[in-house]
């Protein structure tokens, strides 16, 4: 099983949709500056598909939209000799070739069976919907860290915050901070897998910012 990554976990999360009442016009989606940003950049994309253009070029994505982007992705491995299914929007996989015996090849694989199906359409499809306004990553993990008393990056202006949570060299304090950095809206990451995700990302110490702010 390949975990979520860390900008489609941003988002994922249950929210329920309001239906328009019999005889009412549809009102035309007001798309957040963020998500056409996104949109925009993936339509930019040569390597872009008929069925990703046509899904992208009509806002919102739609619930069978966004199945059938699914149903391609487990369509392509399982061409290729795997066991796929979707839990939810997790993706798991076993089995491949004879010739990749520990998977070895099955992360490739998955990337290359993203294209025409989940690439653009999974992170976008969710994000619109959990966070409709467009809310920057940096500014939900800073409120996930100050909901939950994680002092890393503390006194840092936004923009400084910013760069040290972007950084290479960013160690995370405690679970629950590595927690925030790949789920800040808290859809249910538990504190194991961010740990598991941040990897040797994990710091002793508490940081702080530095004297000259």
């Amino acid at each position: 099983m390949r975990l979520l990554p860390p900008m489609v976990l941003l988002f994922v999360a249950l929210t329920g949709l309001v239906g328009c009442s019999p005889g009412q016009p549809t009102p035309t989606p007001t798309i957040a500056p963020m998500w056409q940003a996104e949109v925009d950049k993936a339509l930019a994309d040569p390597t872009l598909t008929d069925f990703e253009r046509q899904v992208l070029t009509h806002l919102p994505i739609t619930d069978a939209e966004y199945q059938e982007a699914k149903d391609r992705l487990v369509k392509c491995m399982t061409d290729q000799g795997y066991i796929a299914k979707y839990d939810g929007d997790q993706l798991t996989a076993s089995g491949g070739p004879l010739s990749d015996p520990q998977g070895d090849k099955m992360g490739a694989v998955e990337l290359q069976c993203e294209v025409g199906s989940i690439r653009y359409i999974q992170s976008i499809y969710l994000g619109m919907r959990v966070n409709p306004s467009g809310t920057s990553r940096e500014v939900a993990v800073r409120q996930c860290y100050e909901k939950h008393g994680v002092p890393d990056g503390s006194g840092l202006t936004d923009d400084q915050f910013a760069a040290l949570i972007n950084s290479d060299a960013y160690r995370f304090s405690s679970a629950q901070a590595a927690q925030c950095f790949f789920d800040p809206l808290d859809t249910g990451l538990s504190a194991d897998a961010a740990v598991q995700m941040a990897g040797d990302r994990m710091a002793t110490v508490t940081l702080s910012p530095s004297p000259s702010g």
